[in-house]
């Protein structure tokens, strides 16, 4: 290479260093927002553009699409705005489908209807709702902040802090605020408050979508925003806007701590967990400003699942009533088989109507008890003569935890291979204190000496189940064998169907001896 070619390579190379340092560093893209209708409120306000992080697009109703919609993270449904003229029937039904296709897919749908009057359609959405809508009265209310998360906070050191009692008194957002006044239990109660007509329910919600995910994100808010523009009036309502579009979602990790029906169910989902255990489920009751609602009663029921209809206990009260943080439990055997459970709770309200959570689910699968087994009980090493004839003694160990009673004698085979040998079957059984467990009851040390040696006299008092096995039988199941070599055995088995026929499976070294 020549020594110009050389100088100019290196002067380039310096050129694009020092474009570099002056483009900075290289950020993420801000996330994108399409306001349907544009940011202009038709009864007056608007919604601020100028939100740090963010990159605006205003879109007509006319041009909605999910080919529209690709392209951009949130999507904010301005209701009340000039193009939509406070009816969501400027969308057709397949651009309503298209918002909701949008939220499945992990994205966000904010929703503004100020000053709307009457209240707009939302049948449409996976939770539909309906509000009361006072329009334009410049009056003031009252609004609380019913649960801590990044939205809001009641707490005046939180980041997330909204004066809530600066917006009741000092501006008509919660006297002129659209409420929810029929609930769907999949909407998470963020504010509450009473507008002028004195209607007091939901004004700030949100909702996780599909039902049971956290990937798509639907936040409502009534509150009337004809004073959003007002620095010294609005700057609350500009934040709750600002940390809307700031909120994380697919996950959002909001805690729906409380739902706009009054009453919520925990935990979401729960399991696997094995069949025949308990599972217990807890019912918050509130009003509509979160505060615990004592002495009401609460049904709970299993409406689908292999446990379909069953009974269970409630406490803390065992009538199920509430208690005076609003909650009551309840706990159920989940013996019905494998399969996933949907449980729901729900109570009568003052006007005679029932009211339930959103449902909650609860997986059960069969699984394998490990179980202490001892062949020859109280022998220690256990040799066994595949040439004699006879019967081969071994024990099925109970301990505290662990009660023979409940395994079906019928189901228990002795095997070389729980996985593909189906094993020998008991000649006879007995249930007698005849042997004590030795740790650990599966994948023991190969070794002739992985065993335990007691008397009678060291017997723990528990129940076992002694069987008796055919030898050549047994010998039959095992093959040619060479004299002195260690090998494992394992009994299988199942409890009762009433116990939920769960699988039991232990393990134990014997000897082999050929003469």
């Amino acid at each position: 290479m020549n020594n110009k070619r050389l100088t100019t390579q290196i002067l380039l190379g310096a050129v694009l260093v020092l474009l570099l340092l002056l483009a900075g560093p290289v950020t993420a893209q801000d996330p994108g927002v399409v306001i349907i209708g544009g940011n202009s409120i038709y009864h007056g306000g608007y919604l601020p553009i100028d939100i740090s992080g963010f990159t605006f697009t205003q879109m007509a109703p006319g041009t909605v699409s999910s080919a529209s919609l690709a392209a951009f993270d949130i999507a904010v449904l301005n209701v009340g705005s000039y193009q939509m003229a406070c009816t969501t029937n400027t969308l057709s039904s397949t651009q309503k489908s298209d918002l909701v296709d949008f939220v499945a897919g992990g994205k966000k749908l904010i929703i503004y209807d100020s000053e709307c009057v009457p209240g707009p359609d939302y049948s449409w959405l996976p939770f539909p709702f309906k509000t009361a809508n006072p329009g334009a009265q410049g009056a003031y209310g009252t609004l609380t902040i019913v649960e801590e998360n990044t939205l809001s906070s009641a707490i005046s050191t939180d980041p997330y802090y909204i004066d809530a009692a600066h917006l009741g008194s000092n501006t008509d957002a919660v006297g002129d605020m659209n409420v929810m006044t029929t609930y769907d239990p999949n909407w998470c109660l963020d504010m509450s408050g009473t507008n002028v007509l004195q209607v007091t329910g939901p004004v700030h919600t949100y909702a996780k979508y599909p039902a049971g995910t956290d990937m798509g994100l639907v936040i409502y808010n009534g509150l009337d925003l004809d004073q959003m523009s007002n620095y010294n009036y609005g700057n609350q309502l500009r934040k709750i806007w600002a940390q809307e579009l700031q909120q994380p979602v697919n996950p959002s990790n909001l805690p729906c701590g409380f739902t706009v029906v009054g009453i919520t169910l925990e935990p979401a989902t729960a399991g696997p967990n094995c069949v025949g255990d308990e599972h217990t489920v807890m019912a918050t009751l509130t009003d509509l400003l979160g505060s615990p609602q004592e002495g009401i009663e609460v049904t709970f029921t299993v409406t689908v699942g292999p446990n379909a209809g069953v009974s269970g206990t409630c406490a803390a009260n065992a009538d199920c009533t509430s208690d005076a943080n609003g909650e009551v439990s309840f706990t159920y055997t989940g013996d019905g088989g494998d399969g996933l459970d949907e449980i729901k709770a729900c109570f009568i309200n003052e006007a005679g109507e029932e009211v339930c959570s959103q449902p909650v689910s609860k997986k059960w699968e069969v699984c394998t008890i490990p179980v202490a087994f001892d062949v020859k009980p109280g022998s220690c090493p256990n040799p066994f003569n595949v040439t004699k004839k006879g019967v081969l003694p071994v024990a099925l160990v109970g301990t505290e935890m662990f009660d023979v009673t409940q395994v079906d004698p019928g189901t228990i085979r002795l095997t070389t291979n729980p996985a593909t040998v189906e094993g020998v079957m008991p000649l006879r059984w007995k249930l007698e204190d005849a042997a004590l467990p030795y740790e650990r009851y599966l994948d023991k040390v190969l070794d002739r000496f992985s065993c335990l040696e007691y008397g009678d006299d060291q017997l723990d008092g528990y129940l076992d189940l002694t069987l008796k096995f055919s030898g050549p039988e047994v010998a039959a199941m095992i093959g040619p064998s060479t004299d002195g070599t260690v090998m494992p055995l394992y009994l299988t088995g199942n409890l009762f169907a009433e116990y939920g026929g769960t699988e039991i499976l232990g393990e134990d070294i014997v000897w082999l001896l050929v003469n």
